[in-house]
């Protein structure tokens, strides 16, 4: 479990991909339905949309389960945004949570 506030939930929502392999995709769809705000959330959170353009009163963080595989390719997402020279300010704590977390787990011994 993350706890993940609603600029990361709405960041990682643009970042999922919408092709992939039916295990990939079943994982991503799961994932995607975890992070969508549901009527509760936008009420609690003070969520509106005007355009493109979407804001909130309140920042508290919710707690999201990812699993192993959509870690996999959020990740990978990242490290090509990187590679492109393509990451914004808005990916800075994804980094942190999703590609420094698997840095830190391949050293492990």
């Amino acid at each position: 479990m993350l706890k993940l506030g609603i600029k990361d939930r709405i960041t990682l929502l643009s970042l999922l991909p919408s092709e992939g392999n039916i295990r990939t995709l079943k994982t991503i769809n799961a994932l995607r339905d975890s992070l969508l705000f549901n009527e509760t959330e936008v009420k609690r959170f003070g969520i509106t949309q005007d355009g493109g353009q979407v804001a909130w009163t309140d920042s508290e963080e919710t707690d999201i389960s990812i699993g192993e595989l959509a870690t996999e390719v959020i990740a990978g997402k990242l490290k090509e945004l990187d590679a492109n020279e393509q990451l914004t300010q808005d990916h800075v704590n994804l980094w942190g949570l999703f590609v420094s977390k698997e840095a830190s787990e391949d050293e492990t011994p």
